[in-house]
C-alpha cells in the first residue's frame, strides 16, 4: 500500500546508501594500500613509529577521497559499481 511518493523516498534511500557503499570502498581501498605501506615502513626502520603511520593514513585517506570524489564527478558512483560488477563477471 505504498503510494508513488513513499516509493519514490525508498528508492532514493536504497540508491543514497549504495552511493555512500561505493564511495567508502573506493576511499578504503586507498587507506588500506596506505596502512600497508605504514606497516612494510615500520618494519624496514624496526620500529612502530607513530608519526609514519598517522602520515601514512592521512595521505591514504585525502588520496582515497580524493578518487573517490573525482568517480563520483566524472562518471557517477552508481555507473563505476555497475563497471566493477561487469568486470567482476568477465573473469
Amino acid at each position: 500500500m505504498f503510494n508513488t511518493k513513499m516509493q519514490y523516498n525508498v528508492l532514493s534511500y536504497k540508491s543514497a546508501l549504495r552511493n555512500i557503499r561505493v564511495w567508502l570502498q573506493v576511499m578504503l581501498s586507498y587507506l588500506f594500500i596506505a596502512a600497508i605501506i605504514a606497516t612494510l615502513t615500520c618494519a624496514y626502520l624496526t620500529e612502530i613509529n607513530a608519526t609514519v603511520i598517522t602520515v601514512c593514513l592521512i595521505l591514504g585517506a585525502l588520496i582515497g577521497g580524493y578518487q573517490a570524489e573525482a568517480i563520483r564527478k566524472k562518471v557517477g558512483l552508481h555507473q563505476y559499481a555497475l563497471q566493477l560488477h561487469q568486470q567482476r563477471d568477465l573473469h
